[in-house]
């Protein structure tokens, strides 16, 4: 969409800051950030904290030594009983759960 119409506004040197500093926190231009607040339209959601991207960074480390484990398993290298087993794979679905919950992702997609 080409955006040719310009609405002059004027903001205090405060209420300007203030405002860039919200559009940063969502990743969007301060223009985006006025224009979908000025049109109430929903605005990204922010990302998540660089602490938060980081612990999922280590959880998919977990997970992926949890498949190497279960793949084993599954080949028959290793022995182990159904317990175990069912143990390694509800761990798994948490791991995956946690990490969505620290990215702010909501809902139970299950890909692989």
């Amino acid at each position: 969409m080409v955006r040719s119409a310009v609405v002059p506004i004027r903001f205090s040197k405060e209420e300007r800051d203030s405002l860039f500093e919200q559009a940063k926190s969502f990743g969007v231009s301060l223009s985006e950030f006025v224009r979908r607040a000025a049109l109430k339209r929903r605005l990204p959601p922010a990302p998540a904290p660089q602490i938060n991207r980081d612990i999922y960074q280590e959880l998919s480390r977990i997970g992926n030594n949890l498949n190497q484990v279960a793949k084993k398993i599954h080949e028959g290298a290793v022995s182990v009983d159904l317990e175990l087993i069912g143990t390694l794979s509800e761990l798994k679905g948490v791991v995956k759960s946690v990490g969505m919950k620290v990215l702010g992702v909501s809902g139970d997609s299950e890909t692989e």
